[in-house]
């Protein structure tokens, strides 16, 4: 079974489960806030925006990933815990990279690692500094003993 099989038929069991409510319209999105997981809502929005910044519809992204419209709609609202496949399928019919659809990774800003470089400076000077004391307290004693 293809990749693809194993999505439509995972999207086939999620229609016909999900027959017996009204099929999700894009206008039943719900806000971020509402969702237990920052994660899944994180991803959705990432994903919302793409398919948007595409010009693209949720059904027009469905059919471009090969899965279900009912999907896209799920993932874009938080309401499924996607698969890594399900990922990677949406996330090439986007045209962006897996990794583009989760958060980066918080960096220390310039003035930190600035601030972090200056410490470090720092101490290596002062390390230098002490280094150079001994050198010339050995060198001192040196000479004391040289001229005895």
């Amino acid at each position: 079974m293809t990749v693809s099989d194993q999505s439509k038929a995972t999207d086939a069991v999620e229609e016909t489960l999900g027959s017996r409510n009204p099929p999700p319209k894009e206008t039943d999105a719900i806000s971020p806030g509402s969702s237990s997981d920052v994660l899944l809502v994180y991803v959705g929005q990432q994903v919302l925006a793409a398919r948007q910044r595409l010009g693209l519809t949720q059904e027009q992204l469905a059919e471009k990933a090969g899965c279900a419209p009912t999907t896209v709609f799920l993932v874009e609202n938080a309401r499924r815990n996607v698969t890594i496949r399900s990922l990677s399928v949406l996330a090439t019919a986007l045209g962006v990279e897996v990794a583009e659809l989760f958060p980066r990774p918080k960096t220390a800003t310039p003035s930190a690692r600035a601030c972090g470089i200056s410490r470090a400076t720092a101490e290596e000077v002062r390390r230098a500094q002490e280094a150079l004391r001994r050198i010339e307290l050995l060198i001192h004693q040196v000479d004391e003993v040289s001229e005895d």
